[in-house]
């Protein structure tokens, strides 16, 4: 934000458009990402979950344009700021006793699955202009295409070995005992977004301090599709003698309106170039303004049956919706280039990347009327080098990603099952979702170049 950005500054800064006046063409990708996640305890004591993903993709493109008045920078691109795909799985079975009514144990079968794919793609121009030779100004313009595909699926069963069981002195034909949650969401969601950035730098340019601002987004049109599924069948209330009603309800939505909102957000970096040239110190900060509880989709389904779980707090008639919050947080990054010849220099950075949707908000907005999500904090750490040859500049380098959760909630919890609760119209679970853990650990190696299109 503070000064360097090069042809990124479309996306951090666009005061910082085009400086040098040079028309250029970039490319950058992630190559390879090797992504190593686990979530420890997340369906109930020593249930985990594991993943890892190989991951290829491009991050960046664009092309300044050439024009011939010195004072204007113009650059179009195509990035990705976010893209997130995570999956994880577990299957766990174990001999119990779960069905009291029945002698002996039973086995107890449980089955956890989690998908969620998130593409965030921006179409943007940008435009900078040169008041003087210490200060520039710039805004930018994104058309943004953002989609997901969500997809969580909860199992529990209890049944006998054998063909029959004996119950109050009495062979009856052996059932199951199942209960179940499934939900399927996806969207596209068109918007645009506007940023205005300013730079001002000292007469000797050693020193430079920028501002970006990121205007909440204009919604244009968005749709998607969402299914839920609740059910239980053959579940017995010792307390009342009896089996309680089977249940099956299902809800599905076609082409409904999505809206998705993109916080406002300030950043503000400061850049520093030693008196020898030969090195160069980035600080940047970024304050992103929180989001009220807000509906990605909303529904007027009326849902027959719904257990009285902790994470089920809504209405009948919101089953089908999705809903959406985000607290404040402030980022920060600090870079470091040092320069070893003149076509040939080191760059360095380490970045905080937290998560704004925190753990504490999990009773505040129900798991099924929003996206799960793990959340985690992350934290980035980067090195490479640049070279410069004739027309042509070449990045490359490594990123290591460190993330932690150590109090996120169990999604469900498969530890020490009852088979009905009536306090809480919960089946096959156990009473309490308690504390569990989430680690990833990210490498990802980058590659850019930028073509100078000079035609000196």
């Amino acid at each position: 934000t503070g000064g360097g950005a090069g042809p990124s500054a479309v996306y951090y800064n666009p005061a910082l458009i085009d400086q040098e006046n040079i028309p250029n063409f970039s490319l950058s990708a992630n190559l390879i990402s090797l992504k190593f996640f686990k979530a420890r305890n997340i369906a109930g004591e020593g249930n985990d979950a594991k993943q890892f993903v190989f991951k290829i993709q491009p991050r960046f493109i664009s092309y300044t344009l050439d024009n011939k008045n010195e004072k204007i920078g113009i650059e179009v691109s195509i990035l990705s700021p976010i893209s997130e795909e995570i999956r994880y799985s577990g299957q766990y079975s174990d001999t119990l006793d779960v069905i009291k009514r029945m002698l002996g144990d039973e086995v107890y079968s449980v089955y956890l699955n989690y998908s969620r794919r998130y593409e965030d793609l921006w179409f943007v121009g940008g435009l900078s202009y040169r008041f003087s030779d210490q200060f520039y100004i710039g805004m930018s313009g994104f058309g943004t295409v953002k989609t997901l595909k969500y997809q969580y699926v909860e199992e529990a069963k209890a049944y006998p070995k054998g063909d029959s069981v004996v119950i109050n002195g009495n062979y009856e034909p052996r059932y199951i005992a199942t209960v179940g949650f499934q939900e399927e969401f996806k969207y596209w969601y068109v918007s645009l977004i506007f940023k205005l950035g300013i730079q001002y730098s000292t007469a000797t340019n050693r020193l430079s301090v920028g501002l970006n601002l990121t205007f909440p987004d204009i919604p244009v049109i968005g749709r998607g599709d969402v299914r839920k599924e609740i059910s239980r069948s053959n579940i017995f209330n010792d307390d009342e003698g009896e089996f309680v009603s089977n249940e099956n309800v299902i809800g599905t939505a076609e082409n409904i309106n999505v809206r998705v909102k993109n916080p406002f957000s300030v950043a503000l970096g400061l850049q520093f170039i030693t008196a020898n040239m030969k090195s160069t110190i980035s600080i940047n900060m970024e304050y992103f303004n929180k989001i009220n509880p807000y509906a990605i989709v909303k529904s007027t389904y009326q849902a027959s049956w719904l257990p009285n779980t902790p994470s089920i707090k809504l209405p009948v008639n919101d089953f089908q919706s999705y809903t959406f919050m985000a607290g404040s947080i402030t980022n920060a990054a600090v870079g470091f280039k040092q320069v070893i010849a003149s076509s040939f220099y080191l760059l360095t950075g380490f970045r905080t990347d937290f998560s704004a949707s925190r753990s504490d908000n999990e009773d505040s907005i129900s798991k099924i009327t929003s996206v799960d999500q793990i959340q985690i904090d992350k934290y980035h750490i980067s090195f490479g080098p640049v070279w410069k040859f004739k027309r042509y500049k070449i990045i490359t380098g490594l990123q290591y990603t460190l993330g932690r959760n150590n109090d996120t909630f169990q999604r469900v919890n498969y530890s020490n099952p009852i088979e009905y609760n009536p306090a809480t119209d919960q089946s096959l679970v156990g009473v309490d979702r308690t504390a569990a853990e989430a680690a990833l650990n990210e490498i990802a190696l980058f590659f850019g170049v930028t073509i100078d299109l000079n035609d000196e």
